[in-house]
């Protein structure tokens, strides 16, 4: 962390560091929370529950990725796009 610059304190850096991890660890709390909920949706404990777990494993199965293969294009060019002006801020 670059906090202490040749200016001083820079409080830009250290708002922007703390945003960025607050922001990582409540994106990272969402995603385990909505993972064990469909965990524990899909969990089969009852006839209903593993007649709903088959279905929704048959039409993931059945999804084929030339279906998304466009979304998965534009999420890669912009992850590619991402990485290179990273590299370019700190080549700079």
């Amino acid at each position: 962390m670059r906090i202490w610059t040749e200016h001083g304190f820079d409080i830009f850096f250290l708002w922007r560091w703390i945003l960025a991890v607050s922001g990582g660890v409540y994106t990272l709390l969402g995603i385990i929370q909505s993972v064990s909920r469909w965990l524990d949706w899909l969990e089969p404990r009852d006839r209903l529950s593993r007649i709903r777990r088959h279905y929704v494993m048959l039409h993931l199965l059945r999804v084929r990725l030339r279906d998304f293969w466009w979304e998965l294009l534009q999420i890669v060019l912009l992850v590619v796009l991402l990485v290179l002006i990273v590299r370019e801020h700190y080549l700079s």
